[in-house]
């Protein structure tokens, strides 16, 4: 993958073979803590194997979108996680997603800090996207609104001083509505300004290949190029350290 500069993403449930129905069902059998006990042995041989690896190289997305765990359980059991992790990689980012919802800012109160600073509170949220010939600002919906809807998160980070990182967001029409260039620019303006770290979904489509057997990029790999072309990312953070914008 960093030979050809790609990301790869393995959902840890999924590995273990634990569907959402196994995963309620062992709760209700054997209690939560020892339901949740396979995904940490699980991390832990994750990171026997990826501890080395340079800095921004792999980030431990611990559990994605913890819909079926309550946060009276969670917490201390993601706490026990990232301890168990930390004992052997004190290197990679952690990412913590809220419980009790599919990843969304509803719930961003109820996770508590882990007091690791290398952990990031983590959300996801696709109430911002483009349809078919959707416009992008519109009367009712535009920058002010997309700031209203993330002050969830803004505030959690004033709180408690840590950093948040939107880990799904994007999902829509890509290749036809130039509306993308400025509700993507919005997103990343937000991004910028409070320095969260960002990934986003493309639905599973940024590429197409046409009927000549030709490949068409979409705008939002457009609007990427345009937006490290201008030089402003990461553009505070001192070189060395490995990073990847020094190689």
């Amino acid at each position: 993958c960093r030979k050809y500069g790609l990301t790869y993403t393995t959902n840890v449930d999924q590995t273990l073979g634990m569907n959402r129905d196994d995963f309620i069902k062992k709760i209700e059998e054997k209690g939560y803590d020892e339901a949740f006990q396979p995904f940490i042995d699980h991390y832990l041989i994750l990171v026997e194997q990826l501890k080395n690896e340079p800095q921004y190289g792999v980030v431990y997305d611990l559990i994605n979108e913890a819909f079926d765990h309550p946060h009276e359980k969670y917490n201390p059991a993601i706490k026990r996680m990232i301890k168990a992790i930390r004992e052997k990689d004190k290197e990679h980012l952690i990412y913590v997603e809220p419980m009790e919802t599919w990843g969304a800012l509803e719930t961003i109160h109820l996770v508590e800090p882990t007091g690791d600073p290398l952990t990031l509170q983590s959300f996801h949220d696709y109430n911002f996207r483009l349809r078919g010939d959707d416009r992008w600002p519109t009367i009712n919906r535009d920058f002010s609104t997309m700031y209203e809807r993330f002050l969830p998160a803004i505030k959690y980070m004033i709180d408690h001083g840590t950093v948040m990182h939107c880990g799904e967001f994007g999902g829509f029409e890509t290749f036809n509505n130039p509306c993308i260039y400025t509700m993507l620019g919005d997103f990343l303006r937000i991004f910028d300004q409070f320095g969260m770290h960002f990934h986003y979904y493309a639905n599973r489509m940024t590429v197409r290949s046409r009927a000549d057997g030709s490949l068409e990029e979409s705008l939002v790999n457009v609007m990427f190029r345009k937006y490290f072309k201008a030089g402003y990312f990461n553009l505070y953070y001192p070189k060395g350290n490995g990073l990847m914008r020094d190689e």
